[in-house]
Order: structure tokens, then sequence, then C-alpha cells
């Protein structure tokens, strides 16, 4: 049953049977819109043309309430700046009813426009758990520490420094940083209340905390700074005089700050109370190793209440880069698509010297006339990048005394525990695909139905990692490792990022892996860079790259990179065998690479983005050797 009033449109589902039932319902005069089970705030898959499934247990029912999606110009023409009138200070829209509206309006609709914000599902409310304590002191500045609820039940926290700019800026800053601004104040105090972080005074107050180890009170706890290492002795009262602090950019997760090149000061947006893994290892390669590819701790911006605490930014020396290696490489690419074009009908009988892929071959050293095509700097380039991922492994697996990072070896028990967790990935996946592959265009439909058809040699492949006992260790690792997470500064990287994939808890990031997960993150982002750049390069070739036969190119470069790297980086681990013994990477390295491609391939096809094809090729190297 369905029924509208006005513009609340309700849908109810009811099970009259003691039995469990499914319907398929016509709602096509709906399509684009999403049920959203009116107790729970859940929200359910988007309604399409097609008939609608509905499980309903016996004697059960649904309430629905079914909204409209808006696309992002609707909602861009549509929206409005929010106002708060206020009449005292702008402190007042932490009180009564400001507060409620700024919670359950205005900072719902901010933070899911935010880059740095994390959705999981639709925001059911907000809460601001603490702020700045401004009795004893007139502020231009807050601190929000909020709690994020999600329809999907989750919830998470996030923060907020805000600042309160003059009225006269608002136009300015519509055009400048139009997703800095929260809303605008009227009143006694008028201004533009933003993020803090694209204000300068606030970001040498956030800089200050840390240099100068400040302790800001807050209503409920405090906002605290704390020196590691050689800062410890030193005075830093002076650092800041005459100093600029600039916004670097804005990641996905995080925001970073910089003090005249000097020193930088990452925000993790998204925190929660406990060990932060980034600031964590960061910690223990500045204290406890001679692994110099990555920026030493400078300190930590902490928020602590009732013992617990949480870490809310960490400050490091800068480093000075050209950019990451991702760019790099994608420079270097097209350099060799060129070289290919000039050459190809010379290069054409070489296509068949590369069929294998390198784990199914030995590793040894490419072809004379490839290294030519990409030229003595890449190749060196990428021979860094191995011998900087194996000393990382190796400066992360020398601990002998601290339980959070001393390797352990791995154990039936645990090898049956990852297979378990491989192969239930694996499956949520296949769902999830067969559900999609309808709606993936046709080009590429074909090549996803022979994927959904592997199901049974993806999960064989997992069930290897528990026939035997494998000699290896698992270590703590980088866990979120790819191109852009190496920084190129002239003759060597520098790796940034420890703290794995946002995505996943705190303490499952915490957690020690097989430091083949790394190098399997790396030899996909090379698989994505190749593919990537053969469509960004398309102009190159006269009529487009798939017509005049250049992806096999692509698999070329990829395949024998993947080998300069993998030499380099086993060369450098040979007095490490714990990490990646020579005669079980292979089995390891072939199951990482595979759980890794199923996971691109369960994020593209749920974008439907244009590299579905990317992760399928993988799939299918592994799987037939190829």
């Amino acid at each position: 049953m369905s029924a509208a009033f006005e513009d609340e449109h309700i849908l109810v589902i009811v099970n009259l049977s003691r039995f469990p039932q499914a319907v398929e319902l016509d709602l096509a005069e709906y399509a684009g819109w999403y049920p959203e089970e009116m107790f729970g705030k859940n929200r359910f898959p988007a309604i399409k043309a097609q008939p609608y499934v509905f499980t309903a247990g016996s004697h059960s029912y649904f309430w629905f309430l079914l909204h409209q999606e808006e696309s992002h110009s609707t909602m861009s023409a549509s929206s409005k700046t929010p106002e708060l009138e206020v009449r005292n200070g702008w402190g007042d829209i932490l009180k009564g009813r400001l507060l409620d509206r700024l919670e359950k309006e205005i900072l719902p609709s901010y933070l899911a426009r935010q880059r740095w914000f994390v959705p999981k599902g639709k925001i059911s409310g907000v809460t601001v758990l603490d702020v700045l304590d401004k009795a004893k002191r007139k502020l231009d500045f807050q601190f929000l520490l909020l709690e994020v609820k999600h329809t999907s039940g989750l919830q998470d926290i996030y923060f907020l420094p805000v600042a309160l700019y003059s009225i006269e800026r608002l136009d300015a800053m519509m055009k400048e940083c139009p997703e800095a601004v929260i809303a605008v104040i009227r009143g006694k105090t008028a201004g533009v209340l933003m993020d803090g972080c694209h204000a300068e005074g606030v970001r040498r107050e956030l800089f200050s905390c840390v240099l100068n180890k400040r302790s800001l009170r807050a209503l409920k706890g405090t906002f605290e700074g704390s020196l590691a290492g050689k800062y410890l002795s030193r005075n830093n009262k002076n650092m800041l005089a005459g100093s600029r602090a600039t916004l670097v950019r804005v990641n996905r997760h995080n925001t970073a700050l910089s003090l005249d090149d000097k020193h930088y000061l990452t925000l993790f947006r998204m925190c929660d109370f406990g060990t932060n893994p980034n600031a964590e290892v960061v910690s223990f390669l500045s204290r406890r190793t001679m692994f110099n590819n990555f920026a030493p701790l400078v300190g930590l911006l902490e928020y602590r209440s009732n013992g617990e605490s949480i870490i809310l930014g960490m400050a490091q020396e800068f480093v000075a880069s050209t950019g990451n290696a991702w760019t790099y490489t994608l420079g270097a690419l097209k350099g060799y698509f060129e070289m290919v074009l000039l050459k190809k009908n010379k290069l054409q009988a070489h296509i068949r010297e590369v069929l294998p892929f390198p784990l199914e071959r030995r590793i040894g050293e490419v072809p004379d006339w490839f290294a030519k095509l990409i030229g003595g700097g890449f190749r060196g380039a990428v021979e860094r990048m191995g011998v900087c991922t194996a000393r990382m492994h190796r400066a992360l697996a020398e601990e002998i005394s601290d339980p959070a990072f001393m390797p352990e070896p791995f154990t039936l028990l645990f090898q049956r525990s990852m297979r378990q967790s491989l192969q239930n990935r694996a499956k949520r996946v296949f769902m999830a695909l067969k559900r999609r592959v309808k709606h993936v265009p046709p080009p590429a439909r074909a090549r996803l139905e022979g994927v959904i058809k592997m199901e049974k040699s993806v999960l064989e492949a997992y069930s290897q990692v528990s026939r035997e006992k494998l000699n290896l260790y698992k270590t703590r690792i980088h866990g979120d490792y790819n191109l852009t997470q190496l920084l190129c500064t002239g003759q060597d990287f520098t790796v940034i990022g420890f703290g794995g994939r946002p995505s996943r808890t705190q303490s499952e990031r915490r957690l020690k892996q097989s430091p083949i997960r790394d190098v399997a993150g790396l030899i996909r982002s090379f698989h994505y860079a190749a593919y990537t750049a053969l469509r960004n390069y398309a102009h190159l070739f006269p009529h487009g790259a798939e017509e005049e036969g250049f992806s096999p190119w692509a698999d070329v470069w990829y395949k024998l990179i993947v080998e300069i790297f993998l030499k380099s980086y086993l060369d450098e681990v040979e007095s490490r065998p714990v990490l990646a013994p020579r005669q079980e990477l292979k089995l390891m390295a072939k199951v990482m690479i595979l759980d890794e491609a199923m996971g691109e391939l369960d994020r593209e096809t749920e974008l439907n983005s244009d590299n579905i094809a990317i992760p399928i090729l993988a799939i299918e190297h592994v799987i037939n050797g190829g």
C-alpha cells in the first residue's frame, strides 16, 4: 500500500502469512527515489524502472518514506547558505535552539558536502560532544568535536575547527572556497562561520598548540599539544613568530597544513578514542628504526577526557617534493606511449615475449628493448620504489620487544582465518556483481559475466593459503600502499599515510598482516596507472588507442615494470627472509593481488565506472595465469 500527502510519500508492506514472502513491486513511477525505513532511518537501495524486490519475514511489516534523489545541479541551484540570528556573541550558536538547528540541519548538510567526510549511509544525526571553554577569554575560533550517526547504525567522531570571518568577506569566500562556508551569522556579531582550516589565525593556533605544548580547556575535556623526539628538548616559543601557516591540501579523510615549509600538520577529520595507527607507526619509525624514507614526528594534537584520548592531528617535519609517484608515473607513461607510437612496427614481435605475468615465471632482468623504451631515469625510479618499500618493511619487522610491532609467524589457525575472511569477502562481492551486471554497459558486461563465472576458481585460489603451513610472518604494514602514498623528493621517495584504509576501524588498521599486502597494493597501482594513461593520452593515437591495438602495450608496460619493482624489492629484503621468502612469494602475492582486484571491481561496478575493465584484467591474469 502506498499513499501521498503533500510532499510526503509513504510505502507500507505487510506480510500476513506465517511464512517468509518475497514480492516484486512495480514502483517505476518512483524511479530515482529511495525508500527510507521510518523507524530505524535506514536507507534502502534506489528504486529503478525494474520491479523492486522486497523480502518480508513471517507476520512482519515495513513502513517506508520515499525520498527523491536531488541531482547535484538541482541542489546547488536551490541551496542557500544557512543563516543564524544571534543576540549576543557568536557563541550563542552553541546554545539552545541555535545549537539544536546547528546539529539537526546545518552541520549534517555541511558535512555531507566535504571531501574528507566518509559517508556510511545517510546522516541521521550530529551531536556536538565538546567545545572550547570560552568563559575566561574571548575567541574568534572554536574547536568542535562532533559525533555523527549514520542510518547504517554506525557512528563516527569528527574534528571541526571553525572560525568567524568578517561578513564583508562572504562574497569573496563563496567564490574562493564555497565548501568552507558553514553559515552566515546575523545580529550583534555578524560574520561568516567557516571551516577554520581556511583561516590563517586558526591554522596558527593549531600549530601553536603542538609546538608550544599548549593545553586549551574544553567544557568536558582538554585539547592538548605534545612534542616528540628531539623537539622535546627544544625551545619552540619563537617558532611561530613571523611564520606563515598555509592550507596545503584537503584530502579524503584529512587536511594538511604547512608552517613555512618547515613543519606540516595532518588533521585527522574522522578520529576515534584509542591508538591512532598513523601516529603510532610514525612515532615508532621515528624512535626505533634507521628507516629514513618518511617524515619524522614533531608532535601530536590530542583531545583528552576522563583518562581517554583522541589523536586529532600529527605534526611532522616538512619534506620538499615535486609531487607524488602517481603523477610522476603518468608522465613517464606519456613518454612511453609516444616511443611505442614511433617504433610500433619494429617492436610488434616483442609483445609475444611478455605473455605471462611475472609471478608465473622467474623474476629477472627485463629485455633491453623495453629498458630503452622507458628510459633509465624511470627504471631507476621504479627500482628505488622497490628498495624504499623493502626498507619500510624491514624497519617494521625489526622490533623484538614491543608487542604492537613484534613480528609473529603464520599459524595454520591464522591461515584458516585468512582463507575464511578472503572467501567471505569474495562471496559478498560476487553477490553484488550478480545484482549489478545488468546495469553495466554492454562492452564491459560480457567480461563481467565472465568474471562471475570464475567464482569457484577465485574461492579455490583463496583456499590455497591454508593447505599447508606457510613460512611467513605477519608484521605491521602500511596498509593503504599505492603510488599516491609515495612523494618524489628528487633522488628518492618519501612514504606518507601510514594509517591504513580509513574506511576500516582503528583496531582493524592496527592488525598485523603479511607485508606482501603492501606489495600487492603497489602492483595494482601500477596497473591502474597503465590504463589511466592509455585513456588520458588517447589523443596521441590518430584513430584511438583501442582501434590501433595499443592496449597490449599498456599490459606490456605493467608486467615488465612489476618485474623491475619486484626484483629490487626482493633483493633488498633478502637479508630478512621472514618478510618474503621467494618460494612463498608467488602464492601470497597472487592471493593478495586477487583480493585487491576483487575489492576494486566491487567499487568500480558500484560506481558504474569506466575503469571496470582494469580489475577484470587483473582477476583474469591471476586465475588464468595470463
